[in-house]
């Protein structure tokens, strides 16, 4: 998640709540701090009030997942839970779609006429 850009961040925070989190949090680093420095207010800039576990916190579980084995989805319409995996239209002509959502970013677009493109 190093690499993750601040959006993509932003998106799994948003969603957390979608899968019974209160919040979700990741520790400031230089992606973080390349958005902080950009905050107009010089006391938003300041690291140090960000979130960030104590040296010795202790965790009631934790979990690592392979992101290399995340799979891609499509939502049907008209329900967007009723989702399918994107291997099934491989090949399929498209006349329309939608490329977004509630939490819809520039970098969807991106992949979504990369997609689109081929």
């Amino acid at each position: 998640m190093r690499r993750w850009s601040l959006t993509s961040r932003i998106w799994i925070d948003i969603f957390t709540q979608e899968f019974g989190g209160v919040t979700g949090i990741f520790v400031p680093d230089r992606i973080t701090l390349k958005f902080v420095q950009k905050r107009h207010l010089v006391r938003h800039r300041n690291l140090n009030t960000y979130f960030k576990p104590d040296d010795d916190a202790v965790y009631a579980a934790i979990y690592e997942i392979d992101l290399g084995n995340v799979r891609s989805f499509l939502a049907k319409y008209p329900k967007p839970d009723a989702v399918v995996p994107i291997r099934d239209f491989e090949g399929m002509k498209l006349d329309g779609c939608l490329i977004g959502g509630c939490t819809t970013a520039e970098e969807d677009f991106i992949l979504g006429a990369l997609v689109l493109d081929q």
